[in-house]
C-alpha cells in the first residue's frame, strides 16, 4: 500500500510538471495607431477602443508596433 500511495504521487507531482497552460494577456489601446509599449506574444489579445474591435496576435508583436503597422500580425474576432 505505501509502495503505491509512493507512486501515485510521484505520478500526480510529473503530470502537474507537464501542464500545457498559459496565461492569455489581454490588452487595450485607445485607437489603432496606439503604440503598444511592449512586446505582444503570439495569443495575446487587444482591444481597439475606439473601434470597438476586438483582435488576437498571430504572431508576436513588437512595443514600437500599432494595429496599423502590424495588422498581418492580428486576426479579428468580432466585427463591428
Amino acid at each position: 500500500m505505501k509502495k503505491l500511495v509512493i507512486t501515485l504521487s510521484m505520478v500526480l507531482f510529473v503530470l502537474m510538471g507537464y501542464a500545457q497552460v498559459t496565461n492569455v494577456a489581454d490588452f487595450r489601446v485607445a485607437n489603432a495607431n496606439t503604440v503598444f509599449g511592449v512586446n505582444l506574444p503570439v495569443g495575446t489579445k487587444v482591444y481597439d477602443i475606439a473601434n470597438n474591435l476586438y483582435y488576437v496576435a498571430t504572431a508576436g508583436v513588437a512595443s514600437d508596433a500599432t494595429l496599423t503597422t502590424a495588422s498581418t500580425s492580428f486576426s479579428l474576432l468580432n466585427v463591428a
